[in-house]
């Protein structure tokens, strides 16, 4: 899935003087062709839900954003989260990129 979000990943790392880049996607949805796939949707919800938390909890340990500065507005924003999404089939790719720093 080569050029695909994060636009550029690679080419910034090759920009900070990085060799051996590359980058691999993780679409959420490749449980539906595992024997896992019964479940793929509540395990799905729970991943992006648990994800989603853990990033706010970094924005605010670097004393937030905007409307989220607190354990209290994050901690309604979670709720909100998890009411509108509730059960919906929610799709994803992660997307990692590295490179190694050349030894000099």
């Amino acid at each position: 899935m080569k050029n695909s979000l994060p636009i550029g990943m690679i080419h910034y790392l090759k920009e900070a003087g990085c060799v051996e880049c590359d980058d691999k996607a993780y679409p959420g949805n490749s449980q539906l062709y595992t024997h896992n796939a019964k479940d793929w949707i509540a395990r799905t919800n729970f991943h992006v839900k648990a994800f989603a938390e853990q990033s706010l909890r970094g924005i605010i340990s670097l004393s937030g954003v905007e409307g989220m500065t607190t354990q209290e507005e994050m901690d309604e924003l979670v709720a909100a989260f998890n009411r509108d999404f509730g059960n919906r089939k929610i799709n994803y790719v992660f997307i990692r990129a590295w490179g190694r720093k050349p030894e000099v």
